[in-house]
């Protein structure tokens, strides 16, 4: 079967996404779509009811077909990415205390809101935006980000020192 460009990058998407066991909701699948030529909204839409024999679509999340069970462990994680989100935002209120520290960020499952129970990578990282140190991956789009004690772009002037 010959694909539009369309079907083409959702069926890019959906298989990046199915290396990490990590079905994707509409918007999620929008906002990350791999493409090679510019996809409007409607090619989008018309291009994911195409590919209904590809992907399967469950309780809002869309995967490869076959791997519906990958739904039912998002759904089961996003629990889990709740509870440690609010222990990272503990840890960051903890660690902006520390004048060293302008940047505390979240990665990993935790910042996408996959890890299981026994994860414990993509907890708060602190570093300084102005050395090059750790700048773990904050996701403003997605309202990801924890405790940045000076807030985006400022500079805290004394702290800083």
């Amino acid at each position: 079967m010959a694909y539009s460009s369309s079907e083409k990058a959702i069926l890019k998407t959906i298989h990046y996404s199915d290396i990490f066991n990590f079905p994707l909701a509409k918007d999620e699948l929008w906002d990350f779509l791999i493409q090679d030529n510019e996809v409007s909204k409607p090619s989008f839409e018309e291009a994911l009811a195409n590919l209904s024999k590809e992907i399967s679509y469950k309780d809002g999340f869309y995967c490869l077909a076959g791997n519906e069970m990958n739904i039912k462990k998002r759904k089961r994680n996003l629990s889990e990415a709740r509870k440690k989100l609010h222990l990272a935002k503990k840890a960051a209120k903890l660690l902006s205390y520390i004048p060293t520290i302008s940047l505390i960020g979240l990665s990993g499952g935790v910042a996408i809101g996959n890890v299981e129970k026994a994860d414990d990578r993509g907890l708060p990282l602190p570093g300084r935006h102005d050395r090059g140190a750790l700048q773990p991956g904050c996701d403003s789009r997605r309202g990801i980000g924890v405790g940045c004690p000076h807030g985006p772009g400022q500079r805290s002037g004394a702290r800083d020192g």
